[in-house]
């Protein structure tokens, strides 16, 4: 886990760096709230200590625990690491986003749709809870407790998560170039993600890594912009927001 945590740290660290490089994105994010600084903040500290602590200490040493014959039983190799990170649990997410996204399941998840503009932070707003709602912190244990190459699943998995920094920042052209249609015929980028969180059409691009999924299902939208608006006003005071999602007092979507 060690090898992970540096590499997210060491992305992170570029990401933030190349985010405040421009004055225009450097003053639009020194003038956020208190609230959301507070809420991004948190949670990427909740996503970055208590997770992995999570994964490696209780979860992997329980599975460890009760089932010791089963450890590195998936001879499946870097082939085996990347299948299950960059496929099974990609399109595990991609169900798990949808139905958070369900009027029943809202509450949980539309504190994170009220980013109103794209930073290197943003993919952390959340309520306190919903980040142990995603399947990475569960199934990443699981399968690297299972699998023989654990420093490849690792490296996936840090993929993964530089993959969710990149595509709720504002680190790409406003408009698509060649290089950004090419990535967006696999990959969910900023103007994806960016549609996803649009005023009118957050009901599309539920994909974390892959766009297939989203293609697959009917839920895909496509467009070389990002959008003019983004976000969902969210009227409520901060532990309600950090606490009680079912209390929020939102607008309709």
């Amino acid at each position: 886990m060690d090898l992970k945590w540096l590499i997210e740290l060491s992305i992170f660290s570029l990401l933030v760096f190349f985010t405040i490089l421009g004055r225009e994105r450097r003053e639009k994010i020194i003038k956020k709230s208190f609230d959301d600084w507070v809420s991004d903040l948190l949670n990427l500290t909740i996503q970055g200590t208590i997770v992995p602590i999570l994964q490696v200490y209780v979860i992997f040493k329980l599975l460890l625990y009760a089932f010791p014959s089963y450890q590195s039983s998936w001879e499946l190799g870097w082939t085996g690491a990347i299948f299950l990170n960059f496929i099974v649990v990609d399109y595990i997410y991609y169900l798990v986003h949808k139905a958070l996204h369900r009027e029943s399941l809202w509450g949980l998840h539309i504190l994170h749709h009220s980013v109103t503009d794209f930073d290197v932070f943003a993919s952390g707003r959340n309520t306190i809870w919903t980040t142990f709602l995603f399947p990475y912190i569960w199934l990443n244990s699981i399968f690297l407790f299972m699998i023989d190459d654990k420093k490849s699943y690792l490296i996936c998995a840090s993929i993964t998560a530089m993959l969710d920094l990149w595509r709720h920042s504002r680190l790409a052209p406003e408009e698509k170039g060649i290089i950004f249609n090419f990535l967006s015929l696999f990959l969910i980028t900023p103007h994806e993600h960016g549609w996803h969180h649009a005023k009118g059409v957050s009901k599309r691009n539920y994909g974390a890594n892959l766009c297939i999924w989203d293609k697959l299902h009917g839920t895909f939208h496509k467009n070389n912009k990002f959008p003019k608006e983004m976000g969902v006003k969210v009227r409520s005071n901060l532990a309600t927001k950090l606490f009680f999602p079912s209390k929020l007092k939102r607008e309709n979507q």
